[in-house]
């Protein structure tokens, strides 16, 4: 009888686990609260801010290209400008004023995650729309390289300096530079036991031929 009843309660709980995976809560996620601005409001956004926005429902392919999404985070979550999401009313779950953290890579959140301090000092590369247009808040920093041609710009930035350039129009991305890693040596591993030696072992006459 207990043995009946611990099952019927581990279906009940599987059931009721199952049923909350299939109903989205309203609002964002808290993973994606990072990318939601502190300050300003949706309704006195001007058309072309970018906003992040969530859906009910997994979007078809049409649909995101009439999203013109400018980042896609997840299935259901854009960054998107606002004039653009006029014809999904009835699918979105929510909208906020997006921050410019959506302009970052993935390495470079990374670090960010990792940075305690606000006066720390990044290596980062951004992308401009145009370089030779430097706004006032680099112009100050410890720039180490600008390449005048790609539009690209390497400068020394705080955590804080970065947020604020995030936010200008003008930059595209923003990424820190790869580190070169020494290759791991694999015990026993022997290069030369590859299929180009096998080819050779196994067809001499055309090898000859070389």
């Amino acid at each position: 009888m207990k043995v009946n009843t611990v099952f019927l309660f581990i279906c009940f709980c599987l059931s009721v686990l199952s049923l909350n995976a299939q109903i989205q809560p309203g609002g964002i996620e808290k993973y994606f609260e990072k990318y939601v601005s502190k300050t300003g409001n949706t309704l006195k956004l001007s058309d072309d801010q970018p906003i992040l926005v969530r859906f009910n429902r997994t979007l078809t392919t049409a649909e995101i290209q009439l999203l013109k999404p400018k980042k896609r985070l997840s299935g259901d979550y854009f960054i998107v400008e606002k004039s653009n999401v006029s014809n999904f009313s009835n699918s979105i779950v929510s909208q906020q004023q997006a921050n410019g953290l959506w302009k970052v890579s993935d390495r470079l959140m990374k670090v960010l995650s990792k940075s305690n301090k606000k006066n720390d000092s990044i290596l980062v590369r951004l992308a401009f729309k145009n370089i030779n247009a430097l706004p006032k808040a680099i112009a100050s920093q410890k720039i180490k390289l600008a390449d005048n041609v790609n539009n690209i710009c390497t400068v020394y930035l705080s955590p804080a300096d970065l947020m604020l350039l995030l936010e200008l129009g003008d930059v595209l991305y923003a990424d820190v530079l790869p580190v070169a890693k020494e290759e791991v040596v694999i015990n026993g591993l022997d290069l030369a036991l590859n299929q180009i030696s096998n080819a050779r072992n196994l067809f001499p006459v055309l090898m000859a031929r070389v």
